[in-house]
């Protein structure tokens, strides 16, 4: 008869093995919000490039040499990946709960496209939002406009689109949230007869 092991470690491995799956899940979550954002700042670059030139390249410090599209992918990089970083966490946890620990990508994939999805969804209904309220003929007196702005018109816009993404972000993260849950209970009552183990937290093998 093989003894078992002491409950005491396998717990900490459970433990040990959640972390690591949330700092790897965090760090995913930051890399794809970083990616998001230099995309993101690609259509914005083209609504406004003066919210770049007499803002957002300022702001970030980026090198005249960056002062094009590349910086401005940079700034946005540099804008959005600590997104991840709440992101990662809240989806990872919600995963943690529903999930089997052993089969969390079959989720956490759909999950993070979800709130991806939204995100640039809410952007875009923000963008076009812009567009019918911010016209030439809008006071935008009240309104702070850096020096050096040749547009302020395209810059409100952009400035629209930006805040609106990152609304975008906290409802993508709660649409994601119900993904897991769906995609959680889903798999477990398709797999609960074909493979009873994952009824008592075995998963699938």
């Amino acid at each position: 008869m093989v003894p078992s092991e002491p409950v005491g470690l396998v717990r900490h491995r459970s433990f040990a093995g959640r972390y690591l799956a949330l700092a790897m899940w965090t760090a995913i979550a930051c890399f794809v919000a970083g990616l998001f954002g230099a995309v993101h700042n690609q259509v914005s670059y083209t609504v406004s490039p003066d919210y770049f030139h007499a803002f957002k390249f300022i702001q970030f410090q980026i090198a005249p040499p960056l002062h094009n599209r590349a910086g401005a992918a940079l700034v946005g990089f540099l804008a959005a990946w600590w997104t991840g970083i709440v992101i990662g966490p809240v989806l990872t946890i919600v995963c943690g709960r529903v999930c089997d620990h052993r089969w969390p990508r079959a989720v956490m994939g759909p999950a993070i496209a979800t709130t991806v999805f939204v995100t640039a969804a809410v952007g875009l209904v923000s963008l076009s939002a812009a567009y019918l309220l911010v016209t030439p003929a809008t006071d935008l007196s009240q309104l702070w406009i850096p020096s050096g702005c040749r547009d302020p018109v395209a810059f409100t816009r952009a400035g629209i689109m930006h805040d609106g993404s990152y609304r975008g972000g906290a409802i993508g993260t709660i649409v994601g949230c119900v993904v897991l849950i769906r995609r959680g209970r889903r798999w477990r009552g398709n797999h609960s007869q074909t493979m009873p183990g994952i009824v008592n937290g075995e998963g699938p093998r």
